[in-house]
């Protein structure tokens, strides 16, 4: 009996000596999560507004002091969150998402398609930061949702018609219209080939403008839709079979729609008003000289008089076309030019401080440069 009780003695004092194990002592309480809403309609007017908020009670680690961390992850539904996206939370209850955050996520991440409906799931993942660690989730939320396309800033072009080629990486960058910010120009000289227009640079899978079939008319392919990337089903390009001049404007509007029109510019150009020597004679201004080799870029070199002038592409018609600001009397370090069919509204540039000066107009750029010598 001796024996039996120091042996038990000895036992005890075994396992009181042992540090106890998390493993085994910690309970587990799942979380519960709850959305806002369970159909969202994103509108890109609406922006800043709040698109959802998901909120979730505390998850349990009864039995031990380790911290406890979330995880919100939101996918497609079905997919049973493989390739989700994980938001960590921290020790945060919440998550807001506003329109543009949200239709940024479902666009960029999980790759819906715009003005279609699609549903995602959501769900949070507690992490108990014991050893082991111990992972527990939430029920599942489902929303119905519709991303929008989202606001321009910036818009490039590549492909063999273009001068930079198929060059994903550093593509060409379009050129923001400065009287419409839904607008994008590139007015170039083009090679024979196809072109495309993507979203970002270094993205061939981001997102790109595109027609809605492969090498429509050019005259008559102003439709256009925003795809996913360069896969098989969405390599819809445009073409350029012969090759010269054009302006190619996309306009992100909803609907988009693109116009791609051949340039050839006039032969011969003049500069009248009061600045010039000429004077207002539209029967005979004075003469701007192409440059050697460049058929769209002419220029004057001499003295400016304080005064007006404007840019006819005939004589004898006051009534005629006109390279004109596209404001009346903007500051001369302006570049932009703008071809105004009969003159109307007669804007005009302004010289304050005459002297010698070297005016430059470029067609085809719709760029102007009035540099004083």
């Amino acid at each position: 009996m001796k024996n039996i009780f120091l042996a038990m003695i000895a036992c005890m004092a075994v396992f009181a000596c042992q540090k106890p194990s998390f493993e085994y002592d910690i309970i587990m309480k799942s979380p519960v999560l709850t959305a806002s809403t369970d159909s969202i309609t994103l509108l890109k007017g609406n922006s800043a507004n709040n698109a959802a908020t998901f909120t979730w009670t505390n998850g349990s680690n009864y039995g031990t002091s380790a911290s406890i961390t979330y995880t919100l992850k939101i996918g497609k539904r079905g997919s049973d969150f493989a390739n989700a996206v994980s938001v960590p939370m921290g020790q945060s209850y919440s998550k807001s998402f506003s329109v543009l955050q949200l239709n940024a996520l479902l666009l960029d991440s999980l790759h819906l398609t715009v003005n279609t409906l699609s549903e995602i799931q959501v769900r949070i993942v507690d992490t108990i930061h014991a050893k082991p660690v111990k992972l527990d989730s939430s029920n599942v939320v489902y929303l119905k949702v519709v991303p929008f396309i989202p606001p321009v800033t910036a818009l490039f072009i590549t492909g063999d018609a273009i001068a930079g080629g198929w060059n994903y990486d550093n593509p060409v960058a379009m050129t923001l219209n400065a009287k419409n910010p839904n607008q994008f120009l590139y007015y170039e000289v083009l090679q024979a080939g196809e072109f495309e227009i993507p979203v970002a640079k270094g993205k061939p899978d981001g997102d790109f403008y595109r027609p809605l079939t492969h090498h429509p008319d050019i005259v008559d392919g102003k439709s256009v839709y925003v795809s996913g990337g360069s896969t098989p089903a969405n390599t819809n390009r445009w073409l350029i079979s012969t090759p010269g001049a054009y302006k190619i404007t996309m306009d992100v509007s909803d609907p988009a729609y693109i116009t791609i029109k051949p340039f050839t510019p006039y032969a011969k150009l003049w500069i009248v008003g009061d600045a010039t020597p000429a004077g207002w004679n539209i029967n005979n201004p004075t003469p701007m000289v192409q440059t050697p080799g460049n058929p769209y870029e002419f220029s004057y070199t001499g003295e400016l008089k304080a005064g007006e002038f404007k840019i006819p592409v005939g004589l004898g018609n006051w009534g005629g076309d006109y390279y004109m600001p596209p404001t009346n009397f903007p500051d001369i370090s302006k570049t932009e030019v703008v071809f105004i069919p009969g003159g109307n509204p007669d804007n005009k540039w302004k010289i304050t401080a005459p002297g010698n000066y070297k005016v430059t107009i470029n067609q085809l750029k719709e760029t102007i440069f009035i540099v004083k010598q």
